[in-house]
């Protein structure tokens, strides 16, 4: 687009990309899984996700959820479930993860695993 110097063109705002958002669990020990797609990210969209989850988890079992550090993972405005643990792993972050911040947070989830067998 051209104009003349000093002026500024008046110009339609551009909305050409939709984006979509998964969200999605599995199981692997019953081969099994769940997922949304919604059309954004934040904590009421997780909230509906991890409510999904909760609901398919059948009685007498618990289930341990991995998530990286977005914000809508770790806030406290998320209602806690008795059936399942969410345990925050630091994988997204954009500096990358070293093993020695993996390590505890495995201990951790394997510890968790020990008091709440499946």
């Amino acid at each position: 687009m051209w104009a003349e110097k000093g002026t500024r063109p008046r110009v339609v705002r551009q909305q050409q990309f939709n984006y979509t958002y998964i969200f999605g669990a599995v199981c692997p020990a019953r081969d099994e899984a769940v997922g949304l797609v919604m059309p954004y990210t934040n904590t009421d969209t997780m909230q509906i996700h991890l409510e999904y989850i909760s609901a398919k988890i059948p009685n007498g079992r618990h289930c341990v959820l991995i998530m990286d550090q977005a914000g809508w993972h770790t806030t406290k405005k998320l209602k806690k479930f008795d059936n399942f643990k969410g345990f925050g792993s630091g994988f997204g972050s954009a500096s990358g993860v070293r093993k020695s911040l993996i390590r505890p947070i495995v201990v951790k989830i394997l510890q968790y695993i020990r008091e709440y067998p499946c």
